[in-house]
């Protein structure tokens, strides 16, 4: 009994043995193939890596050449007549049958728009300055702009209520007279004259004696009396006939 014991003790020593050995070689195969496989793992992620480093720089000189391009070139295409604003890319309310003029050219040359280029990102700004600075408008309401480069404007217009009699003139035969609106604004007498006044406009007449506009055509008139006058000429106006 001895025996066997003894023998079975040595045959479990030596599997003992031979399962070690393997396990050292297989350790060892392992790390024989590590670094191979590191390698590829290291060459799948390089060239990610690399592209995403890439992209970056690749929008930086593009965009970087876009910018030196419009630096050096950018002012003969905003001076290209193709990006000039011209009559047609504006629409607006039309004025009243009392106005005559062409409001959209006077409007160009208050506003100097004949030099102002479409791709102006304040050119609504600069189009509504303009139209406030003519006579006879009262209001720019809304700009609405539309691509590609055109302008629907709404305006209001100031409206005649009254007719300022003026001092007697040496040099002139007969009283002259001069529009105002109803918050005694100073308009354009050119559209008025006497024939056209008496068929159309019956306005209320105001005489307040020596006066004269303070200011020029647009402005306030700048007499008190005026003012007080044309709230009571708005008042009458409708039914003054």
């Amino acid at each position: 009994m001895m025996v066997k014991k003894k023998d079975a003790k040595a045959a479990q020593e030596v599997a003992e043995a031979e399962e070690a050995e393997y396990e050292e070689e297989f350790e060892e195969e392992y790390e024989e193939d590590e670094s191979p496989r590191r390698a590829g793992l290291a060459n799948l992620v390089g060239p990610t890596a690399r592209r995403v480093a890439i992209v970056p720089l690749i929008l930086i000189l593009f965009g970087s050449g876009i910018w030196l391009m419009w630096k050096r070139y950018g002012d003969e295409v905003v001076a290209d007549d193709a990006y000039r604003l011209t009559h047609d890319r504006i629409v607006y309310t039309p004025p009243p049958e009392w106005i005559e003029r062409n409001i959209l050219d006077e409007v160009f040359k208050l506003g100097s728009l004949a030099a102002v280029s479409t791709l102006d990102h304040n050119l609504p700004v600069q189009v509504a300055g303009a139209f406030e600075l003519h006579p006879w408008v009262k209001e720019v309401k809304r700009i609405k702009p539309y691509y590609p480069a055109k302008l629907e404007i709404e305006l209001t217009y100031r409206e005649p209520v009254a007719l300022v009699l003026l001092p007697p003139h040496p040099d002139l035969e007969e009283d002259q007279m001069l529009p105002i609106d109803a918050n005694g604004v100073y308009l354009p007498h050119q559209d008025f004259d006497a024939d056209f006044v008496a068929e159309n406009f019956p306005f209320p007449w105001i005489d307040v004696g020596n006066t004269v506009a303070t200011g020029p055509v647009g402005s306030i008139w700048g007499d008190d009396a005026v003012a007080k006058a044309a709230k009571i000429a708005e008042l009458l106006h409708s039914d003054w006939d």
